[in-house]
């Protein structure tokens, strides 16, 4: 659901120039919609994973597909934008930067979870077991051992950041399923950390309103 979702919703804008920035814009709601993304930082131009949520104005974050899509929808109508309020935007992002930090430290922590493998992992597993075949019957060597390869990664133990983007290739098509996978094995194999981007930050509301704190 959580793939099919953000696909539908990157085709909906895909007519729109992506660019990394900040707006203010007039509306009943109050909060900020915030993207980011995260890097490793041995290779900063590979993305590992990328996020986008709803910030209120009590620090409460949501990552709800129906409350995003809103929002996103909402801005997408607005024809015009405010200035952009220097302290409003001050606040917000006092109150998303905790939050950042715990995403950063869940990705790039080496805990293990379990030994045993979740049911996301066996999934995915599952589907890499029957590309394993077809890649067999087609006689793609070079496939079979690259499959095999991202088979091995998925069937072992993992850190909290890895079972998170496993989960999120869970429902993913196959070349993207592949691809994304290689990626995370390849970044595990180089990567000496993890750095965070913002991407892009709109804030919802009527101007001025006060914030607590």
């Amino acid at each position: 659901h959580i793939w099919r979702w953000r696909t539908e919703l990157a085709e909906r804008y895909s007519e729109c120039d992506a660019v990394a920035g900040l707006a203010q814009v007039p509306s009943v709601h109050h909060g900020l919609l915030a993207g980011f993304a995260l890097h490793s930082s041995s290779g900063p131009k590979e993305c590992l994973s990328s996020t986008i949520g709803w910030l209120d104005i009590e620090g409460n974050w949501t990552e709800a597909p129906e409350l995003i899509t809103d929002r996103l929808n909402s801005a997408a109508a607005q024809t015009q934008s405010q200035i952009i309020d220097p302290e409003r935007l001050h606040r917000y992002l006092t109150l998303l930067a905790p939050l950042i930090r715990a995403r950063l430290s869940i990705t790039s922590g080496r805990r293990w979870l379990s030994p045993d493998p979740t049911p996301a992992a066996r999934q995915v597993a599952s589907r890499l077991s029957q590309l394993i075949g077809e890649a067999v019957r087609l006689r793609h060597h070079g496939s079979l051992l690259e499959l095999e390869r991202i088979l091995a990664f998925v069937a072992g133990g993992h850190t909290a950041g890895e079972e998170m983007l496993i989960e999120r290739v869970v429902e993913a098509p196959a070349r993207e399923l592949t691809s994304r996978l290689s990626r995370i094995t390849s970044a595990q194999a180089r990567c000496n950390g993890i750095e965070v981007r913002l991407t892009g930050l709109i804030v919802f509301g009527p101007d001025p309103s006060p914030l607590p704190g």
